[in-house]
């Protein structure tokens, strides 16, 4: 049988003021003359109750954030501990938001575009995260370098790492883990010329102006 809310509080029989509180601190002898909710069965309206202790659960985050604030380490997440990412943390380099940015770029490379030999290495110049990688078996290695986007990158910086003699990636990595892929190059590159049965429709149009004259 179902029970309203205003049923439990106030159940019938009882004084329809029997829900609010009785400010009235003398004791109760338990009759109507000194109490109105008076019912033979149930308590009185000033008798205290004890209420039971209210069981609340917390979810992994807010037991993180609750271990955390008392002191205690919260638990580590699976990337903190994925053998690559610890590999990473032993090259010594210093910028953890970088550490974090190349092992992103590690698990695209290897989960998602397959590239074959996966590696990073530490640039000691930069204090860097490298990667090093092939696009398929039996190519030519190259060097990946992961940066956040809000990172500047000099012209030194790409000089000492096309000096490596290894075809360079840049590997812009957003908040969102987003990725973007640059090609970086020594020196000028031509544009391939377009593919196609293409003409140069300006150099048309004025012949034709000069053959109406």
């Amino acid at each position: 049988m179902r029970q309203s809310l205003r049923e439990i509080i106030a159940p019938e029989g009882a004084h329809p003021d029997a829900h609010r509180i009785n400010r009235d601190e003398r004791p109760c002898s338990g009759s109507k003359r000194c109490c109105p909710c008076f019912h033979p069965d149930r308590l009185c309206c000033r008798t205290p109750v004890t209420k039971p202790a209210a069981v609340q659960l917390q979810t992994d985050e807010e037991q993180e954030m609750s271990g955390a604030a008392g002191g205690a380490e919260p638990p580590l997440n699976w990337i903190q501990r994925h053998p690559t990412y610890e590999q990473m943390k032993e090259l010594q380099v210093e910028d953890g938001e970088q550490i974090h940015a190349a092992f992103l770029v590690y698990m695209d490379l290897t989960e998602v575009r397959r590239w074959k030999d996966v590696s990073c290495v530490r640039s000691p110049d930069l204090q860097l995260v490298l990667l090093e990688a092939r696009e398929k078996d039996g190519a030519a290695p190259h060097t990946v370098l992961p940066l956040p986007v809000d990172r500047r990158l000099s012209h030194r910086s790409i000089r000492l790492l096309l000096d490596r003699g290894l075809p360079l990636l840049l590997c812009a990595v957003a908040p969102d883990s987003t990725l973007v892929y640059q090609r970086m190059s020594d020196g000028l590159v031509t544009p391939d010329p377009p593919a196609g049965p293409f003409e140069d429709v300006g150099r048309r149009q004025h012949r034709k102006r000069r053959q109406r004259r």
